[in-house]
C-alpha cells in the first residue's frame, strides 16, 4: 500500500488492518494492491455448492428466485 504524493508505506502483515492516520490534502490518494486469483471456497452447510472468490472478493449475482423439487426442497440442498 502507498499513501499519498510521497508514495511513503506503513508497515502491514497479511490478512491484517491498517489505520491511516493523517491530515489529508486534496490529491492525496492511496494505492492498494491486492492479489486477485479465482477461487471456490465449499459452503460450510451444502457441500454441492461453492462460493467464487477473486481474491479477497466475493462474487455475487442474482440468478432469480431458488428452484424447488417436488417435496418443496430447494434443489442440490
Amino acid at each position: 500500500m502507498k499513501i499519498g504524493r510521497g508514495g511513503s508505506q506503513p508497515p502491514a502483515r497479511t490478512s491484517s488492518y491498517v489505520a491511516v492516520k493523517r491530515v489529508w490534502k486534496s490529491g492525496d490518494t492511496i494505492e492498494v494492491s491486492i492479489p486477485k486469483t479465482l477461487g471456490l471456497e465449499p459452503l460450510p452447510d451444502n457441500p454441492h455448492r461453492a462460493a467464487v472468490l477473486w481474491g479477497p472478493l466475493v462474487l455475487a449475482g442474482d440468478l432469480g428466485p431458488e428452484q424447488r423439487n417436488e417435496r418443496g426442497r430447494a434443489r442440490g440442498a
